[in-house]
């Protein structure tokens, strides 16, 4: 939640919108994205069939046959201090499988996420941040300034 905060603090919400002026810089942004787009969905669902093939395989047993085990299981468990609860190492099993199967799409969603918030907060830019930043190539800042009076405010005055 924090990471979302500070992206969405980067992102500069308030900033004045022009409404006019292009999302995509040119085709090659475009291709490369949806290139490495394509790929990353790819790649997350061979490891989620994977990882549920994997889930399968270990467990042969059909699911009501292995809730009734599960009943039985649950009943002979001893039962915790208070009484109100039985010690299970449920929370481990879950682990493991989790840690074993489901890694690597985990791990593949947390780099689409990281591409996704970079591309945002490249995106939401201004043509006045970069500017500001000297971000921004000298031919593109004095055609932008002509078009935009206000962006020559922040160009520094040379003596």
């Amino acid at each position: 939640m924090v990471l979302f905060l500070f992206v969405i603090m980067l992102v500069n919400v308030g900033a004045e919108e022009r409404g006019r002026d292009e999302i995509f810089n040119n085709q090659r942004q475009v291709t490369a994205s949806l290139i490495f787009c394509l790929l990353l969905v790819a790649g997350v669902l061979y490891a989620v069939n994977k990882g549920y093939g994997g889930l399968q395989a270990r467990n042969k047993i059909p699911p009501d046959v292995a809730s009734a085990q599960e009943t039985v299981r649950d009943q002979s468990l001893p039962k915790s201090a208070t009484g109100s609860s039985s010690i299970t190492k449920d929370s481990e099993t879950l682990a493991a499988s989790l840690y074993r199967f489901a890694s690597l799409p985990f791990e593949i969603a947390s780099v689409l996420l990281l591409v996704a918030i970079i591309g945002s907060v490249m995106l939401a830019r201004t043509l006045r941040q970069e500017a500001s930043a000297d971000d921004v190539d000298p031919e593109v800042l004095q055609v932008e300034m002509a078009r935009d009076p206000d962006l020559a405010k922040l160009e520094p005055q040379s003596d």
